[in-house]
């Protein structure tokens, strides 16, 4: 009886690092797993771990009378350890996810902003043409894909959570105020099915024909079409990714700010200096 408890609680304890150090290399809650071969196996694993500690509780239960005081701390132990993945990631989730936190997209889109004033710089105080501004954030100013993401979008990599101010096509950051919008969040081209691989946006094809890997990954990964190099105006905002209260935004300034939805109409969209 004691060996079999004893191999039982190895598997337990044995599965529960697994799925530890699976968070910890791919550096991502699993909750946050994109839908793949990896993340489908990871998820029966996970499942199955998350029944284990129903399991080990029966038995517990089942033999207390009969057990000794070894075999109570080696169960015991392997209950908290099944437990742990699942503690593990949802302290992860809390820690590292955006859950909703403004802040975070913030970050995102505050990168981004530096990354336009660079290439404005190199090409004449010009913005990127706006139905190619993000394959050219990409392939002139080294922007990750999953920079161009906020979570709370429901984007992936491939897509955008954000979208550029069509007014500024030709334009440069002097002909304008600088409270102009510049970038925001948007929900366009979230609709249909993602049927498009990754490798057919222009980024991608782009950077395979100089055979560099940087932020190749997954080619084959379905995207929303029409969710890239969006461009628009207010028609294009959106407050669902801060459930309805307000959307985040980058300014001409620089600035990047979360603007209630009452104050919407209130943004400047390109007002001549």
């Amino acid at each position: 009886m004691t060996k079999k408890l004893e191999f039982r609680s190895l598997i337990v304890v044995s599965g529960g690092i697994l799925l530890i150090l699976i968070n910890i290399l791919l550096n991502e809650p699993l909750l946050y797993l994109e839908c793949n071969f990896m993340c489908a196996l990871i998820t029966i694993i996970f499942l199955i771990y998350l029944i284990l500690p129903i399991i080990s509780f029966g038995y517990f239960i089942k033999d207390k009378a009969r057990f000794a005081r070894k075999k109570l701390i080696i169960h015991s132990i392997s209950i908290l350890v099944s437990l742990a993945p699942i503690i593990l990631t949802t302290t992860l989730s809390l820690v590292f996810g955006d859950f909703d936190d403004p802040r975070i997209c913030g970050t995102y889109l505050s990168g981004l902003g530096k990354a336009l004033t660079i290439y404005s710089y190199e090409n004449n105080d010009l913005f990127p043409d706006t139905d190619k501004w993000c394959d050219i954030l990409i392939l002139h100013q080294e922007v990750g894909p999953k920079s161009l993401i906020c979570r709370d979008s429901g984007a992936i990599a491939g897509e955008s959570s954000y979208a550029m101010n069509a007014n500024l096509s030709g334009k440069t950051y002097l002909d304008i105020s600088n409270d102009t919008v510049v970038l925001f969040e948007t929900d366009y081209g979230r609709y249909g099915k993602r049927n498009v691989p990754t490798k057919e946006r222009f980024f991608y094809q782009e950077i395979l024909k100089t055979e560099e890997n940087k932020f190749l990954d997954r080619p084959d990964r379905k995207v929303y079409k029409d969710r890239w190099n969006q461009a628009g105006g207010p028609e294009l905002l959106t407050a669902e990714h801060h459930n309805g209260e307000g959307a985040i935004i980058l300014f001409n300034n620089g600035s990047v700010q979360f603007i209630e939805k009452e104050d919407f109409n209130d943004l400047n969209w390109g007002e001549d200096k």
